[in-house]
């Protein structure tokens, strides 16, 4: 047979949820069935009668209520639920023992009766204290390996019965952990129930423990059995409190949803000496995963060093690596360069030549190495002032006068601008790297750059700098009280 409560889906929320409430209150107060029929009567601010009638499945065909609502109301959702109850009272007199029960699971399985084989673990949840610890776990175990085989429907509380099943087990933690893992293992469990008793367990702060380290053993000692687990349920429904170290750096690792609620920042473990290896791969598995997500404002600026404290020198490497993909600057390919001997750096830039094609740092790198390296001519009209700057000591010398030429002609430019860019102050730091100190004391006497580099503090700061090393401050009518006076504006 069928659940009255398969009927549901013929009201909207707000009937249901006032319907339900009546049920609490005791709002229903007779209930006659006669056969497919059924007579009843609900007590609000008046008094309503109704009547339905039902198939051999009970199916509602057809529904009636004296209220001014008549079809669909809230005195109607109200008998469902008493039928429900009382369907679940005569149940509750029926298997006795775990024989009863295993055969009565058996039949409603097989008569593929989702309502019968929920109502048998709601008795078996009652009456679980009573029977001997085997016999309980036996028909808990049958329970939560079959029942994502019928369709099961929300307002049937199945992930809300499993959970309560496997809680009041009469068993430790840790030997839930070994039930679970029986359960994922055994062969007669498909991929759909495991995924389904997953989604049952996930939520459950009680239990998310016991499943996660369940699921941790599995993927450790059957991988090719979790990834098929990983593939059939969205883990990004998994609530964040309840998801392990270890869990996190599976999902890293298989490259999974992450939880909704997720705030890495506080997963990222604190390294030190005593830091395990599962610990030290979540970091960096968290670092790579902010850099391939463009989140790099999120990683401490003390990354690298935290793992090459620990020995960690392929971690950092790696790390670099990512960082540099995803960020696509000069600075970065530095730092990653910075962790290869230099007779990895041309396979470095080898293996990186599919991507690095497509970076916009790529005319950047080719002048950053070109001095030791044989690479295509730069587009020098390409880089960036910050990247002539990175570049100013590592030139080679045929290429020089080029890019003197070029970044002239970029500050030029910039300095016709209404706005001046900020970061033409590392054109002027390249001028003076490459000793072109003709012009970049031409520069710094330009009026437009006297002017417009009060636009920006990062700007001013440099300029100034640069200004006192040349000696040109009575040269462009520096003076220290005014300088103070700006700043204080």
């Amino acid at each position: 047979m069928a659940s009255y409560l398969d009927n549901l889906n013929l009201y909207d929320s707000g009937t249901l949820s006032r319907g339900r409430a009546y049920y609490k209150n005791g709002a229903v107060q007779e209930v006659k069935i006669s056969g497919k029929d059924v007579d009843a009567v609900v007590v609000g601010s008046e008094r309503y009668e109704l009547h339905f009638h039902f198939d051999q499945n009970h199916k509602l065909l057809n529904a009636s209520c004296s209220c001014p609502c008549q079809f669909p109301c809230k005195h109607q959702v109200a008998v469902l639920y008493k039928l429900d109850e009382m369907d679940l009272e005569k149940l509750s007199d029926g298997p006795q023992n775990s024989e009863d029960f295993l055969a009565q699971f058996k039949a409603a399985l097989r008569n593929r009766d989702p309502a019968s084989f929920y109502r048998l673990g709601l008795v078996l949840l009652g009456k679980m204290m009573s029977f001997p610890v085997d016999d309980a776990r036996s028909l808990t175990a049958f329970f939560l390996g079959n029942f994502g085989l019928l369709s099961y429907s929300q307002h049937f509380g199945w992930n809300a019965l499993a959970e309560n099943l496997l809680f009041a087990l009469p068993l430790s933690d840790e030997d839930k952990v070994d039930f679970v893992y029986g359960l994922l293992t055994d062969p007669s469990t498909t991929p759909a129930e495991e995924g389904a008793m997953f989604e049952a367990f996930v939520d459950d702060s009680r239990l998310a423990k016991v499943y996660d380290a369940s699921f941790v053993r599995l993927y450790e000692k059957k991988g090719y059995l979790a990834k098929v687990i990983l593939e059939r349920f969205s883990y990004h429904q998994w609530r964040c409190e309840n998801l392990s170290s270890m869990m996190l750096l599976i999902l890293f690792q298989e490259k999974c949803f992450l939880p909704n609620d997720i705030d890495l920042s506080e997963r990222l473990p604190r390294l030190n000496e005593n830091s395990s290896a599962e610990e030290i791969s979540l970091f960096s598995a968290i670092i790579a995963y902010w850099a391939d997500n463009h989140h790099l404002e999120k990683i401490p600026a003390d990354a690298f060093a935290s793992l090459k404290r620990l020995g960690r020198d392929h971690e950092a490497q790696e790390l670099a690596r990512n960082i540099f993909l995803a960020q696509k600057s000069l600075r970065a390919y530095q730092v990653y360069r910075s962790y290869l001997k230099e007779d990895e750096v041309a396979d470095a830039v080898k293996n990186l030549e599919s991507p690095y094609e497509k970076l916009r740092c790529r005319d950047a790198i080719l002048l950053y190495e070109s001095s030791s390296l044989e690479l295509p001519r730069p587009k020098l009209a390409a880089l960036s002032f910050e990247d002539f700057d990175l570049c100013a000591e590592r030139l080679e010398p045929t290429l020089k006068n080029a890019v003197v030429e070029a970044l002239e002609k970029k500050l030029a430019t910039s300095l016709d601008l209404k706005r001046v860019d900020p970061d033409c102050a590392y054109g002027l730091l390249a001028l003076k790297k490459m000793a072109q100190d003709d012009l970049l004391r031409k520069y710094l006497v330009d009026p437009r750059l006297v002017e417009k580099s009060m636009s920006s503090a990062f700007l001013r700061g440099k300029y100034l700098l640069l200004l006192v090393e040349e000696g040109l401050e009575q040269a462009t009518g520096y003076s220290h009280y005014e300088e103070a006076k700006h700043v204080s504006q």
